[in-house]
């Protein structure tokens, strides 16, 4: 839906509403709060359990890596990729700007200039595909 709904409104209630489908703010029936809190603290006293500082040290530890070690090559890839995000931001900027869009890119808006750039740069169409 985000990458073929050309109004901004709506593509920003669908990406609101898909970020809230497991929270809802403490309100609902459909709020699931109080589960994630548990799931949470269960996972805690898990690994304390087992001798682990936390869930993240646990699961870390199993798959060949320590906690810090993923939060380092996290690190590096941030790093190493920031200039080519950046690049392509400003290209997603540049194709919204030329369909008259006069505003700041969000989140929401992403798929669908993706989706112009591609139309754009490749003549090509996902109902083509």
């Amino acid at each position: 839906i985000l990458r073929h709904a050309s109004g901004r409104s709506f593509r920003e209630f669908v990406y609101g509403a898909r970020a809230r489908v497991a929270f809802l703010g403490g309100s609902g029936p459909g709020d699931n709060t109080a589960n994630l809190e548990m799931i949470l603290k269960d996972r805690k006293n898990f690994s304390n359990l087992l001798g682990y500082t936390s869930w993240g040290h646990m699961i870390y530890t199993r798959r060949m890596a320590t906690l810090e070690q993923a939060y380092a090559f996290l690190a590096r890839l941030r790093r190493d990729i920031k200039p080519k995000a950046k690049t392509e931001l400003f290209e997603l900027q540049q194709i919204a700007r030329s369909h008259g869009a006069e505003y700041k890119l969000d989140y929401f808006d992403l798929n669908y200039w993706r989706e112009r750039l591609v139309e754009k740069r490749f003549s090509l169409k996902e109902e083509y595909l």
